[in-house]
């Protein structure tokens, strides 16, 4: 029998963002995954996705120097940003690949 490990809530309007070098991965809803260049015109389509959404908190990993551009972008648009420590997410047992790290975050 496999565990089921269940996240509480903390932020009904949040999602959740994997940045890497050439793309973004965003969960709005915790299911869906959407994914955006990593360019100025990929950081404002994201930011259209997460305010059509209804999103009003985001949590990134703070990976490198990807995050720092898509972190002051987010903000100067009126969403709250946490940053999330890789370290603590690369302990989450049953980890999905990349482009589902986004959902973990969530």
């Amino acid at each position: 029998m496999e565990k089921v490990t269940v996240f509480e809530t903390v932020y009904e309007h949040a999602a959740g963002i994997d940045i890497g070098a050439e793309k973004i991965f965003v969960s709005a809803d915790g299911s869906e995954v959407e994914s955006f260049d990593t360019f100025t015109s990929g950081y404002y389509q994201c930011i259209e996705y997460l305010h059509q959404k209804g999103i009003t908190v985001v949590a990134m990993e703070a990976t490198g120097v990807y995050w720092v551009a898509l972190y002051a972008m987010l903000e100067s648009c009126g969403l709250r940003v946490c940053l999330v420590n890789p370290k603590e997410t690369k302990q989450v047992k049953g980890r999905k690949p990349d482009v589902k790290d986004c959902q973990w975050i969530r």
